[in-house]
């Protein structure tokens, strides 16, 4: 019985996390390319900067370009490391230019 407390062990601990990382894909409806940001705090800072100035993307405005990890296209495929609604979802990119990066998009660009 003491040769199998170590695998009940790890199987108990390694269980709830096996579905943290999940296969998803960044989708927009409405853009061809979606902001990857570098922290959760700088997509919150950049969404807030977005809706109040609409054209802050269009013109390379410095202070939204700071906070962009890269620009993924529409259809990566992404692994989820942590989702939440309110908070975003962080995510390291799985394929394309820029496989192996992580950062942070809204929840709802993750399907």
């Amino acid at each position: 019985m003491n040769r199998r407390l170590p695998l009940f062990l790890a199987i108990l601990f390694i269980l709830p996390f096996a579905s943290l990382a999940r296969a998803e894909q960044l989708v927009s409806s409405g853009a061809s390319h979606i902001i990857v940001f570098k922290t959760q705090d700088m997509m919150m800072y950049g969404i807030k900067l977005i809706a109040a100035e609409p054209d802050v993307g269009k013109n390379y405005d410095p202070r939204l370009l700071r906070t962009i990890r890269c620009m993924a296209p529409n259809g990566t495929e992404v692994s989820v490391i942590k989702s939440s609604w309110l908070s975003g979802s962080h995510v390291r990119i799985m394929s394309g230019q820029h496989r192996g990066k992580t950062g942070w998009v809204p929840s709802e660009m993750v399907r």
